[in-house]
């Protein structure tokens, strides 16, 4: 049965938006634990945007502006990047229910799978800071985080640690935790955290099954990155479990558990972004 989302308060999320916008009657995040029909929603007031990155390459990216100053929450999503969206492909739609500022961002124009060893190069940050420039630019005011499950992880650790643009803040979901050869890239442990010096949040469930995202990678992210003025690691239980292991239908993509997962992901940005 398809969900439709109707037009929620603000504060109807979370106890911390309920203080900032009034404090109206709170709505169990159960309502946003099964995907809303995007085609069902409103694209008022929604982004659309293609930017030129590199020679011959473009960035293409949609989603819904903040209220007031409220942060954006990019995200990047994991697998191939290409038709793969991961759990998340109304990311963007959840955000917006709760105020915050949310982009989905495609993957670079050329790719129609994008390998995993691409996330960890130079020239993927060079096509992220296309889109930060561009957000920079039109939301002069709001705080810009980057956000990724799984790869989707490894594109914005690499993206949080060596962006030329710079982000105010960064959440990792499932994130990779060996060396997984057949895929060319490693662990998220490989990049310099300890440079981090904006918020980090590492998100993982405690039954992640799939063999490449172990659960004990989030307490390692928060381990490493001891320069971060504020961090957390939060572990979640409980959802559904169909499937692939490393898929969306499993554990690893918080099925069943997308509102859950969300609100405290977005209690946390609230606490500890910067005004």
């Amino acid at each position: 049965m398809k969900v439709r989302i109707a037009a929620l308060c603000l504060s109807m999320l979370f106890p911390l938006s309920a203080m900032a916008f009034g404090g109206e009657k709170l709505i169990s995040p159960e309502k946003f634990n099964a995907m809303p029909d995007v085609s069902d929603y409103s694209t008022k007031n929604a982004i659309s945007v293609s930017v030129k990155s590199r020679q011959g390459v473009k960035m293409y990216f949609e989603g819904y502006p903040p209220k007031d100053d409220l942060p954006i929450i990019m995200f990047i999503p994991g697998g191939d990047w290409g038709n793969h969206q991961g759990l998340f492909p109304a990311t963007k739609i959840i955000l917006k229910e709760m105020g915050l500022g949310g982009v989905v961002i495609s993957a670079p124009s050329g790719f129609r799978k994008v390998p995993p060893y691409f996330r960890e190069t130079k020239k993927h940050n060079q096509d992220i800071d296309a889109v930060i420039r561009f957000l920079r630019k039109k939301y002069p005011n709001n705080q810009l985080w980057i956000s990724g499950s799984s790869w989707g992880a490894t594109s914005a650790a690499n993206v949080a640690t060596g962006t030329a643009e710079g982000v105010d803040g960064v959440i990792l979901f499932s994130s990779v935790s060996r060396e997984l050869n057949q895929a060319g890239a490693g662990p998220i442990t490989k990049f310099p955290l300890y440079k981090l010096k904006i918020p980090v949040l590492a998100i993982h469930h405690k039954s992640d099954s799939c063999f490449g995202t172990e659960p004990h990678i989030a307490n390692d992210i928060v381990r490493l990155a001891r320069n971060a003025p504020a961090k957390k690691a939060i572990y979640f239980e409980g959802g559904r479990a169909l499937g692939d292991p490393c898929r969306n239908g499993h554990y690893h993509g918080y099925n069943g558990i997308l509102g859950e997962v969300w609100t405290e992901v977005g209690k946390w940005v609230i606490a500890n972004y910067k005004r």
